[in-house]
């Protein structure tokens, strides 16, 4: 068994996503945070683009949020993901508004 670090989680995530494996790739963060493993911002990137195809918006909003309740920095990758999620499925008015709240 490997242990989780944010080289594994994140190519975990990014496998996931490329392989459409949006409900692993949700399932696989939550394990990590049981375990009680603080994902990182290029961790949290990973599983918001994993879900950002999938009928998952409100994961990858969700995930967004997450971000800032870790008290780390959203970048231009995050920001892109959770908005591209929501307008995919026609959600754009709940991906700008959580955007100009942060």
């Amino acid at each position: 068994s490997i242990p989780p670090d944010a080289i594994t989680a994140t190519g975990l995530l990014v496998g996931c996503g490329r392989g459409r494996q949006w409900t692993m790739a949700v399932q696989s963060l939550g394990d990590m945070l049981s375990a009680g493993v603080e994902p990182s911002l290029i961790v949290l990137n990973a599983a918001i683009l994993a879900v950002e195809r999938a009928p998952m918006w409100n994961q990858a909003i969700s995930m967004l949020a997450s971000v800032a309740e870790r008290r780390l920095a959203p970048d231009a990758q995050s920001f892109t993901a959770a908005i591209a999620a929501a307008r995919a499925r026609c959600r754009w008015p709940s991906a700008a508004s959580w955007a100009r709240a942060c």
